[in-house]
């Protein structure tokens, strides 16, 4: 099971999830979503830049429709870490491998819990009887944590891009500019 597919948005913890899996021996393809997401267009530019730099296969997917549903009141989109889960079974093109998200705790987001990563692993198993699983390399850890590992291996977070309301430079007011600022201070891995 050296095939992994990684759900990437361009963002920190995808990011640190595509180095893990290249460390580890795997062959990773970064999947990029477009669902309606108002920061689409920063989003794509960090993850283009971010498969060159570690020269991976990158997939686009493109979902119509759901910008009004998904989107709540402040910055969560309902169901789209469950929504992300589907398209990377839908999507794989491997019989055996793992479907990576760089979801982890300290979050309020109630698709971010370790209940909520148990629960779409095993429903990941049961469509593909057995042949896919679930993977969240950072699933117990913070979001300090993660950061930590980035800089531990050198993850390009220069790179990358948080901002929720899809502006350059980042806002600095959603939850995901909030979250970065919080852990990171080195102004030398904020673009």
């Amino acid at each position: 099971m050296k095939n992994v597919l990684v759900l990437s948005s361009g963002g920190i913890d995808s990011t640190a999830c595509l180095a893990y899996y290249k460390i580890n021996g795997y062959s990773p393809t970064a999947v990029w979503v477009d669902y309606g997401q108002v920061s689409r267009n920063y989003e794509q530019k960090a993850i283009k830049g971010i498969a060159s730099y570690f020269n991976i296969p990158l997939k686009t997917i493109r979902i119509q429709g759901l910008k009004d549903i998904l989107l709540e009141s402040g910055d969560e989109y309902r169901g789209r870490n469950l929504l992300l889960g589907s398209v990377g079974v839908s999507s794989f093109q491997y019989s055996h491998g793992l479907i990576s998200m760089g979801l982890h705790i300290g979050t309020d987001y109630k698709d971010c819990s370790l209940e909520f990563q148990k629960e779409l692993d095993s429903i990941v198993k049961i469509l593909s009887d057995g042949r896919l699983a679930m993977d969240f390399p950072f699933g117990a850890l913070t979001k300090v944590d993660i950061v930590e590992y980035c800089r531990k291996v050198n993850v390009p977070l220069f790179l990358t891009y948080s901002c929720l309301r899809g502006v350059d430079p980042e806002c600095g007011n959603c939850d995901a500019c909030q979250d970065r600022n919080k852990v990171i201070s080195n102004e030398n891995y904020i673009t």
